[in-house]
């Protein structure tokens, strides 16, 4: 069994520039920095803010909002029953105290169903560009090479792809 219950994820108080300056660090280590100047990106939700301090890690939860039948569902839907549920969805900041201390990720996070791998989402920071045709991103953590990886995605959900968050 995992031992988490003494463990506490450092959430700092990060300004919408702070968490937009993530989101050009995570695209423009995949794309051209030449990039940069076409994008400009906008937090559009910012539901985790009240989020900071230590959390305990084991108040964290990965949630689905799938219904039995569905094998996916589209982001936004997914989003819009993850706050439906009562679940305060975790978003940029928890994303970044995670990235910065990867050592606190329960080990049980790696992997989905059938040994697929985990993309974790971080719902609650959602941001847009002026330039994105493909609409709202929020950040989302996978496990794969045997390290952890930083993304922002609008994909579709299905049964590897969950929510980060606080327990009701």
């Amino acid at each position: 069994m995992e031992q988490t219950s003494k463990r506490l994820l450092p959430v700092k108080e990060l300004s919408n520039a702070e968490l937009l300056e993530i989101v050009n660090v995570t695209i423009f280590t995949i794309a051209h920095e030449s990039w940069r100047p076409y994008y400009q990106w906008v937090v559009v939700s910012d539901e985790e803010r009240a989020v900071t301090g230590d959390l305990p890690i084991d108040l964290i939860t990965l949630q689905s909002a799938l219904i039995k039948s569905e094998r996916w569902i589209g982001s936004q839907e997914h989003r819009s029953r993850v706050r439906a549920s009562g679940s305060l969805p975790l978003g940029g900041r928890a994303l970044e105290a995670f990235w910065q201390h990867q050592e606190l990720i329960p080990e049980s996070w790696k992997q989905g169903p059938d040994r697929d791998p985990r993309y974790i989402y971080f719902d609650g920071t959602i941001f847009e560009s002026t330039r994105d045709q493909q609409g709202p991103k929020v950040f989302f953590l996978s496990w794969y090479g045997g390290k952890w990886h930083r993304h922002l995605s609008s994909c579709m959900r299905n049964a590897s792809r969950l929510s980060a968050v606080l327990k009701q």
